[in-house]
C-alpha cells in the first residue's frame, strides 16, 4: 500500500497571502509559510518513513528551499491555480488552492491513499491507524462548532441558498482531508459541483468564507465519512488559549497550531535544520503543558499531610 502526504501553497500577485501572519513584506511572509510547510512535511516523514511527502504549489520555490526539500526527500510538484479560484478581495481566496492541488495530485498520482495536510501542523506519531480508517471512507476533521457559531451558521445559510432547502451541516476543517484514490476523486467532484453553484451566483457569499465552506457542503453528498478527531486536533496557544490533553492521553498523531506560524513552528524549523529529528519535549516549544490535575500542588500537599498525620 502506497501513501502520499502533501501540503499546498499558492501565491498570486495582488492577493493577500498572509491573513494569519500579517507580514507587510511579501517575501518574508512566503518564507514563513515555506518554513512552516517544511516542518509539517519533515515531521510527517520522520514519523512515517515509508510514506512519500510532497509540496504542491503554483509558485517557483527559492533555490535554497528547493535544495533543502530535496535533501529531506520532500517532492515539489507544480500545479497551476486555475480551478477553485475565488475573487481576490476574499480574505482566504488563496486557501482554496488546496482543493485545486487535491484534484491535481489525486488525478495525476498513483498512490493508494492521500493525506492533504495544512502547513501549520506537526506530526508526532505514525499514521498507521489513519491509513486504515481511510481505506473505509473519507476522513475529515469535525471542528465541533455549535449550530449558531458564525462560520458554521454561514455554511448552513449558503447551503440553503444554493440548494433551496435547509440542512444541518457539520463544519469540517481544512487541516486534514484523507482517503483512498477513488473516494477522493468522488469528493473532488462534489467540491466542483458546490464551487460551480457558488460561481454561478457570482460568488455572492461572505468574503471571509474559507475553503471549508466548499468541503463541508460537499461532504453532505458523500457517504462513509469518518471524523478525523482521533488523529488531529487544533490547539490555540496565543492569547486565546485552547488546548486539550489529547496530545498526551489517547494521543492524536497531528497537532494543528494556527497561532504558532511565526513562533513555535519557526523554532522547530531551526531545530530540525540542526538536528534532523524532533526534540523529545516538542510540546514545550508550543506551550503545551505536562498533563496533570489543575490543583496539582494542593492535591500533593493533602497527600503528604495524610501520610504525616
Amino acid at each position: 500500500m502506497s501513501n502520499l502526504i502533501f501540503s499546498a501553497f499558492a501565491y498570486k500577485e495582488e492577493y493577500n497571502p498572509t491573513p494569519n501572519i500579517n507580514e507587510k513584506e511579501i517575501k518574508s511572509a512566503v518564507n514563513i509559510y515555506i518554513k512552516n510547510i517544511f516542518v509539517a512535511l519533515k515531521s510527517a516523514k520522520i514519523q512515517n518513513p515509508n510514506d512519500d511527502v510532497a509540496l504542491v504549489t503554483n509558485k517557483e520555490i527559492p533555490e535554497n528551499f528547493r535544495k533543502l526539500f530535496a535533501r529531506n526527500n520532500i517532492y515539489i510538484y507544480h500545479c497551476d491555480f486555475n480551478e477553485f479560484t475565488m475573487p481576490k478581495d476574499f480574505t482566504w481566496s488563496l486557501a482554496f488552492y488546496k482543493l485545486c492541488a487535491l484534484k491535481y495530485i489525486v488525478s495525476e498520482g498513483e498512490y493508494n491513499n492521500y493525506l492533504l495536510l495544512d502547513g501549520d501542523t506537526v506530526t508526532i506519531r505514525s499514521y498507521n491507524d489513519l491509513w486504515q480508517e481511510a481505506f473505509h471512507g473519507l476522513v475529515l476533521f469535525n471542528i465541533n462548532h455549535n449550530f449558531s457559531h458564525r462560520v458554521r451558521k454561514d455554511i448552513v445559510e449558503v447551503y440553503e441558498e444554493l440548494y433551496g432547502y435547509s440542512m444541518n451541516i457539520q463544519q469540517y476543517g481544512g487541516e486534514l482531508i484523507c482517503g483512498n484514490k477513488d473516494i477522493l476523486q468522488n469528493f473532488v467532484e462534489k467540491c466542483e459541483e458546490v464551487y460551480s453553484k457558488v460561481k454561478i451566483r457570482n460568488f455572492n457569499i461572505n468574503k471571509d468564507s474559507e475553503d471549508e465552506l466548499i468541503t463541508s457542503i460537499a461532504a453532505t453528498k458523500m457517504s462513509n465519512i469518518f471524523d478525523g478527531g482521533a488523529y488531529i486536533d487544533r490547539y490555540w496557544t496565543g492569547r486565546f488559549y485552547l488546548v486539550s490533553t489529547n496530545y498526551v492521553n489517547d494521543p492524536v498523531a497531528i497537532w494543528h497550531l494556527p497561532g504558532e506560524k511565526k513562533q513555535g513552528l519557526l523554532t522547530l524549523y531551526n531545530y530540525l535544520i540542526k538536528n534532523d529529528t524532533l526534540p523529545k519535549n516538542v510540546h514545550k516549544i508550543f506551550g503545551l503543558p505536562k498533563s496533570r490535575r489543575p490543583d496539582f500542588i494542593l492535591y500533593n500537599l493533602k497527600r503528604i499531610a495524610r501520610k504525616l498525620f
